[in-house]
């Protein structure tokens, strides 16, 4: 018997032969729930909640199951609008900044309607789609240095070169 053990014997004794023979076949037919609780902290270490307590918002949810996604593993991941349910504040400062960590060890494939994404994101090949008769055209194919790709992603996701120059001319300090 290893030493750590030794000092438990005669517990061990009970449960394995005897007393406890009771409680062991009462373990072996019990069946456990799978479950499982995840807790999601704040950059700063604060407790933002977790599943258990009902305490995380749908985007809180999908931030702590993009953290899981990206933790391991090299294979190829598809992620259809990881925007879903994340406001602008989030996707900017933590997902653009781990799809740019994680984009060297795995490759990311990813649909989105948010421009943040494959711009701050340094996307290396980007497809744009457009919609006739309910089918994706492709409208530009290939890295952001492109100029037919920066306009389609103006076109796009931003509303179009005019609609960006008239946000950034109200967003003017």
């Amino acid at each position: 018997m290893p030493a750590e053990l030794q000092g438990h014997h005669s517990d061990l004794n009970a449960y394995l032969t005897g007393e406890g023979i009771g409680f062991w076949e009462t373990m072996q037919i019990t069946r456990i729930n799978d479950r499982i609780n995840i807790t999601l902290f704040r950059d700063d270490g604060t407790r933002a909640g977790s599943l258990d307590d009902g305490g995380l918002s749908d985007g809180q949810k999908n931030t702590a199951i993009l953290a899981l996604l990206f933790a391991h593993g090299t294979n190829p991941i598809l992620i259809d609008q990881p925007e879903d349910e994340l406001d602008s504040d989030f996707i900017y400062n933590q997902l653009v900044p781990l799809l740019r960590r994680v984009k060297h060890k795995r490759q990311i494939i990813l649909a989105t309607h948010n421009a943040n994404i494959p711009v701050n994101g340094d996307c290396e090949l980007l497809y744009a789609l457009n919609t006739e008769m309910g089918k994706g055209i492709l409208k530009a194919e290939g890295g952001l240095e492109k100029p037919h790709v920066k306009e389609a992603v103006l076109d796009i996701m931003e509303g179009s070169r005019e609609a960006f120059r008239r946000r950034q001319e109200k967003y003017r300090f």
